[in-house]
């Protein structure tokens, strides 16, 4: 059975144009012009560390990630997906993260080997690509903590590239994402790569 699965399409929107972006709070949507004004404010913070505890994880961020929550319909069910983005204007870069849990029947096809996680990695990898009009520059596997994981190099449009790295830890969905302008990329390459390397997960 080919999987097909979008959970990864929720980025289209930040990754290509404007973007609504949910307070982690009152988890009310806010207009454009409120978010890029609080990017805004984020953008001159420094880097620190943000922890979810909903989320499992920690990371390392330029400033106070805004939160969004997006429902994604697929053949497998509904995909909520919890994102957090920084947004550097100036450095035309923006730093995301995000997670979904899969639904409980595409988990069992994978623990049961009715479905590979080769398959599941590549249906997330082609659902965003897709998603986002991009081209695949390079992949390799990679793991976390013993589960594993992919990380993607991607060429997208208005001169961007990306890095995504993907991670299946049990039932739940990890990607780690940085977006960069080409012109922009030599320049930070200390930055995105601390900045992917900083993701870690909680302790249970």
């Amino acid at each position: 059975m080919k999987l097909e699965i979008m959970v990864s399409s929720f980025l289209s929107v930040v990754l290509i144009g404007g973007f609504a972006v949910a307070s982690p709070e009152a988890n009310q949507l806010q207009p454009a012009q409120t978010v890029l004004a609080q990017a805004s404010e984020a953008k001159k913070s420094v880097w620190k560390s943000f922890l979810s505890q909903t989320g499992g994880f920690t990371i390392l961020m330029p400033g106070d990630p805004l939160a969004s929550k997006q429902t994604q319909n697929t053949q497998m069910g509904a995909i909520d997906t919890q994102m957090f983005v920084v947004e550097r204007q100036q450095d035309s870069v923006a730093y995301m993260v995000a997670y979904s849990d899969l639904p409980p029947n595409l988990v069992q096809q994978v623990s049961k080997g009715e479905a590979n996680v080769e398959q599941l990695f590549r249906g997330v990898r082609d659902g965003f690509v897709e998603s986002i009009k991009g081209k695949i520059l390079d992949e390799r596997q990679i793991t976390l903590a013993g589960y594993p994981g992919r990380e993607i190099w991607l060429e997208l449009p208005r001169d961007r590239k990306a890095r995504n790295r993907i991670f299946l830890v049990n039932q739940r969905l990890y990607q780690v994402v940085v977006v960069v302008g080409k012109d922009k990329e030599k320049y930070l390459v200390k930055s995105v790569e601390g900045y992917l390397n900083s993701f870690k997960l909680l302790s249970r």
